[in-house]
């Protein structure tokens, strides 16, 4: 849920910075590329648990390898695409949010049926 965070934010600023000069429009690698190349740190959530990163996963930013048009002051940032992106990004995050919810719940369900 973190990498969709990022993206948004990396997303936002793409579209925020779409009429200035000489801008370039950035994301980030896709969600398995990004966690399929390389081993997540463990999270420590307790003081007893094994020594592992404290810090939330920083996700690399990258120049967007398909934004190739340029405007009259060489800006590459295009808003139909980046608002398009933003809105996948969304429905994305969403549907991981759904899911974990229902994850959570199934978790619950042994201990809170009457037998």
């Amino acid at each position: 849920m973190n990498f969709y965070g990022t993206r948004h934010q990396v997303l936002s600023d793409n579209i925020s910075r779409v009429n200035m000069p000489k801008e370039k429009a950035f994301d980030l690698p896709s969600l398995t590329s990004a966690t399929m190349h390389k081993k997540l740190p463990m999270m420590v959530t307790e003081t007893g648990h094994m020594a592992g990163n404290k810090s939330s996963q920083n996700f690399k930013i990258i120049p967007m390898p398909d934004a190739q048009e340029l405007t009259m002051n060489g800006n590459n940032i295009n808003l139909e695409q980046q608002t398009t992106k933003l809105a996948e990004n969304s429905t994305d995050y969403t549907l991981v949010a759904n899911m974990y919810k229902r994850i959570k719940a199934l978790r619950k369900l042994p201990f809170s049926s009457n037998v």
